[in-house]
C-alpha cells in the first residue's frame, strides 16, 4: 500500500472530498493513490489538505508481519 493511499484512508474523509479540495478528478487522485507518480505541486497540495509533510506521503507503507 502507498504512503498516500494510507493517508487518504486515515484521514476519515472521502476521496472524491480530498479530491476536490486538491483540484483534482476523483480518477486522477485515485491513479495517484495506486502508486503513479505524483507532480510535485500535486504533491504539496495533498500534502497541504492532508496535514503533512509532502516526504510523509512517498513510497510504500513497511507491511510488518509477525
Amino acid at each position: 500500500m502507498t504512503n498516500l493511499k494510507f493517508k487518504l484512508k486515515a484521514c476519515g474523509e472521502r476521496q472524491g472530498v480530498i479530491a476536490r479540495k486538491c483540484g483534482l478528478s476523483d480518477a486522477m487522485l485515485s491513479l495517484y493513490s495506486n502508486g503513479l507518480r505524483v507532480p510535485p505541486d500535486v504533491l504539496a497540495r495533498l500534502a497541504d489538505v492532508l496535514n503533512c509533510e509532502p516526504a510523509e506521503l512517498v513510497g510504500n507503507v513497511e507491511e510488518v508481519t509477525a
